[in-house]
């Protein structure tokens, strides 16, 4: 199978791009002209890449929503994809489209011909079932980068094993290497426990046969006669226990009888003399209780009735109006200050201009009045404006002085109202407290007789209880008599089973005779070969389930080294790909790789590990940077090879690595493309390395500027 075109439309840095798939290796490298600081970083390179991811798998390796693969300033994006099966002769086409709002769109079409699927899952999985290739191999194998790269040298030791066990086909022998004897083993124990509880039986009758054999009639009957009195003496020591309980029990009842009297007799009084008395004194307490009750609800109405007006508002409305009148006083004074001082003023101007007048001389000849300082005329003029002006000054300081007069009564008027709101206040809150203090004082008398109340039904409450607890325990009592009466019922019939058994043992020493043991002797015999032939018989099945417990030891040993060996030859088959490819990367290095040996318990020991044979012999890890960077490449054509080797239809021919061979400088980097070219397989490897002196067929570069990245022509 093979990649044929790829097409990413609004796709990461990618307006449009169409990408046609070649039969050889490709070095992409980047420019991001954007922003020349990242040098090749964020330039688009990794973008193929991962438009193949998206397309095959509808997954992303970057760690980011989905959505943000979608190109900033785009609501959608799409990846198309095209794959070639010449084998099958079909051609599978994969649209995949990305949407910021609403879940991502798959379709598939194979030669044209749309498929169906119910969900976009269903739709993953027909495109890895066309592949023949797991979402995990895809990843491991195929579509490589730096973060999920882990080569084959640098896995542990169990996955390594596990790995080359994949390509072994040792799965034909899965479970045949570990063969389970459990169910025999368990067999066999439980033929060696039964052969040894027969060998048990044999020894016992052997040893009953030989006493038998030896044992006196006379003898063995004073035995048995000896055996039954010594049951019966048994019996009649149970009998005297048997009696005793009973004597017990009658004791017992006495007690229990007694204690049911006490229990009657507390009960009768308490229901003749103690509950009546507290019930006739609950009713003359529940009669105060109404009465207090009565008196209470009488005051709490006074109570409620009573109307605490708040004066604070009003009050503070006094005051502050009463403020405003000492402000327009402290106003007023100043005023009157103010025109005192003028009328002053003024008064001293007239005085001096009167002076003035005074002086006037009238001349001889012409008889016209002048003064010597001034102008008379102009000092008239100013004379008549100031009489005028303090004839205006004393009407505004009469005006003011009833002004302050009419404030100075206002005053007076709110100081009474104050006063007489205090008046009232301290009047209300006296009736309050003293309906208050009544309250309180029915309140608690109420709660004195309520608490009486109370304290008497509590005490009735726990005599009736103890009614109750008196007549709960008569009824235990008379249970425990019964009992105690079935024990001596029981006790009664064991002596009367006891008595005919002691009869019956009596009878039966009067009826013994001297043994015949013939009979037992034959019976003996006739057991011992039953158990003879029994063991004969569990012999020949032991010896058969431990023959089959070998056979299986030694076939699972087999399997063990038929495993072994398929995969030692898997080993040889990644040793012999990885230096083929070595040898065509044009290097005179070479792999060995060792592993799958049997120990001396018979056990397989698993641990590969990989030797550099060239001048000598050395570790991978000692290889310098181009030289491991040739390695790591090698292993993994070789595990794509071995991948592809068991595919029905030849696998996939592609191979994609992103910045994983990073060590290598710019000409290690092209020389590798160079002769990776020579295996006329589709590669792509991603990397930052870069040199604008790089020219040739097997260069992509990839050109980011203004946040648009295409592939440079």
């Amino acid at each position: 199978m093979k990649f044929k075109e790829l097409e990413l439309t609004n796709f990461l840095s990618y307006e449009h791009l169409l990408y046609n798939f070649k039969d050889s290796a490709v070095l992409v490298q980047g420019i991001n002209k954007t922003d020349e600081n990242q040098k090749s970083n964020g330039s688009g390179k990794s973008g193929l890449q991962a438009g193949i991811e998206f397309a095959l798998t509808l997954t992303n390796s970057r760690g980011v929503n989905d959505k943000e693969l979608i190109r900033f300033g785009h609501k959608t994006a799409s990846v198309k994809l095209i794959v070639d099966c010449p084998i099958r002769k079909e051609q599978l086409t994969i649209e995949a489209t990305l949407n910021l709002k609403g879940s991502n769109k798959l379709s598939l079409s194979i030669n044209n011909k749309p498929l169906s699927f119910s969900t976009v899952n269903d739709g993953k999985k027909m495109i890895l079932n066309w592949l023949g290739i797991s979402k995990e191999d895809l990843f491991n194998y195929f579509i490589i980068n730096s973060t999920r790269f882990k080569s084959f040298f640098n896995s542990s030791n169990k996955e390594k094993v596990d790995l080359i066990n994949r390509f072994s086909d040792s799965s034909i022998i899965d479970g045949l290497d570990s063969i389970d004897t459990s169910n025999l083993m368990s067999k066999k124990l439980k033929l060696e426990t039964e052969i040894n509880k027969t060998i048990g039986k044999i020894e016992l009758l052997e040893e009953n046969f030989d006493e038998e054999l030896n044992k006196d009639p006379k003898e063995a009957l004073a035995k048995e006669v000896k055996k039954i009195e010594d049951v019966i003496q048994d019996w009649e020591f149970t009998q005297e226990k048997h009696n005793k309980k009973i004597k017990a029990c009658e004791f017992e009842i006495k007690d229990i009888k007694s204690d049911i009297q006490e229990s009657e007799s507390i009960i009768e009084s308490l229901q003749n003399n103690d509950i009546p008395n507290d019930e006739r004194e609950i009713k003359v307490i529940e009669k105060e209780l109404l009465e207090n009750q009565a008196i209470y609800d009488k005051q709490e109405k006074a109570f409620k009735n009573i109307k605490l007006k708040d004066h604070s508002e009003a009050k503070k409305a006094h005051k502050e109006n009463l403020n405003k009148l000492e402000s327009e006083t402290s106003e007023s004074d100043e005023r009157t200050k103010s025109l005192n001082t003028n009328l002053s003023k003024a008064a001293s101007l007239i005085s001096e201009l009167n002076a003035k007048l005074a002086g006037t001389i009238e001349c001889p000849k012409c008889s016209n009045e002048f003064i010597l300082d001034g102008d008379r005329q102009e000092i008239l003029s100013k004379k008549t404006k100031a009489e005028a002006f303090l004839e205006k000054v004393n009407n505004k300081l009469s005006e003011e002085t009833l002004v302050w007069k009419e404030i100075d009564e206002a005053k007076e008027v709110i100081k009474k109202i104050i006063k007489q709101l205090n008046v009232v206040e301290d009047q209300e809150r006296e009736q309050y407290r003293k309906e208050e203090a009544s309250l309180s004082s029915a309140r608690r008398i109420l709660n004195d007789v309520e608490d009486k109340l109370s304290s008497l039904k509590l005490k009735l409450s726990k005599k009736l209880d103890l009614i109750k607890q008196e007549k709960s325990e008569i009824a235990d009592f008379k249970l425990e008599i019964k009992q105690q009466q079935l024990k001596i019922t029981k006790n009664k019939n064991s002596i009367y089973i006891n008595s005919k058994t002691i009869e019956s043992l009596e009878a039966k020493i009067s009826d013994l005779e001297a043994p015949n043991n013939e009979d037992v002797i034959l019976s003996i015999k006739n057991n011992l070969n039953k158990l003879d032939q029994l063991k004969s018989t569990l012999d020949a099945d032991l010896i058969s389930v431990e023959d089959a417990i070998k056979e299986l030891d030694q076939w699972s040993d087999n399997f063990k080294q038929f495993r072994m060996y398929l995969a030692n030859k898997s080993l040889e088959t990644m040793q012999f790909q990885i230096n083929k490819f070595l040898g065509q990367l044009k290097n005179d290095i070479r792999i060995r790789l060792d592993g799958f040996k049997v120990k001396a318990n018979g056990s397989i020991k698993e641990e590969i590990t990989a030797t550099i044979i060239r001048d000598n012999e050395r570790t991978v890890s000692s290889l310098s940077g181009g030289e491991l960077v040739r390695v790591l490449f090698s292993s993994i054509l070789a595990n794509r090879y071995l991948i592809n080797s068991t595919h029905p239809y030849g696998g996939l021919d592609f191979l994609g690595v992103d910045e994983v061979f990073d060590k290598s400088d710019s000409l290690g980097m092209k020389f590798l493309v160079r002769s990776a070219a020579q295996l006329k397989t589709c590669i792509m490897v991603i990397s930052h390395v870069s040199d604008e002196d790089l020219a040739g067929e097997e260069i992509l570069t990839i050109v980011k500027e203004n946040g648009i990245s295409i592939i440079k022509t």
